[in-house]
């Protein structure tokens, strides 16, 4: 078989995954509303999934003496010093802006064109190799789902997303991006990153 057709191949067989996916989602959604005996809408469902008060993202905790002076940082397993959204640099949402969600003041948590696109580019590649995630979807991803590179933890993202763009503004929305951002070695949130790589606050940094 020629280049062609294994491309052919790679496509077809792209577009049936796809179709498959989107098939077996609704009858399991179906089926799951069914047996729901207060027929709960799934904007009732996610509101009860996602609770930013009970979120469980971690902080480091902060110990002064009598003269409010700092002598110890307490840390757990997720080393995050989390800071609020007027804390965070204008620079370093911009930044994040414009290399994550150019449209992120735009969208409703789903940019459904990047989507569209990374539809496409995945049926081509018969698998999933770009996810088109918004800065909303990363936050969710963050907290509330796994990394598993699934359609269906996709379409969980997207759904999730849109719950918490309708319950959340623009602004906390940056706020929980920017400290539940995984840097590695435990580091988690961008400004206890530039505190551990650079040994400076994030408003310090160039």
């Amino acid at each position: 078989m020629g280049n062609e057709g294994v491309e052919t191949m790679k496509i077809a067989t792209g577009y049936t995954l796809i179709f498959v996916f989107l098939v077996s989602f609704v009858i399991v959604f179906a089926n799951t509303m069914t047996e729901a005996q207060d027929m709960q809408s799934v904007e009732e469902v996610l509101e009860k999934e996602i609770d930013l008060e009970t979120t469980n993202m971690k902080k480091n905790s902060f110990l002064y003496d009598k003269n409010n002076k700092l002598f110890t940082e307490l840390r757990h397993d997720e080393n995050r010093r989390y800071i609020t959204y007027e804390e965070i640099p204008e620079k370093v949402i911009q930044a994040f802006l414009s290399t994550e969600d150019q449209y992120f003041y735009e969208h409703e948590g789903v940019d459904v064109s990047a989507v569209a696109r990374a539809l496409i580019n995945n049926a081509k590649a018969g698998g999933i190799t770009e996810g088109a995630s918004t800065i909303t979807q990363q936050v969710v991803r963050n907290l509330f789902l796994s990394h598993e590179q699934t359609y269906n933890r996709k379409l969980n993202e997207a759904l999730y997303a849109y719950q918490l763009e309708k319950d959340y503004s623009k602004e906390e929305i940056l706020e929980l991006y920017v400290n539940s951002i995984y840097f590695n070695h435990g580091v988690y949130g961008f400004e206890t990153a530039s505190q551990v790589y650079f040994n400076k606050t994030s408003s310090e940094l160039s």
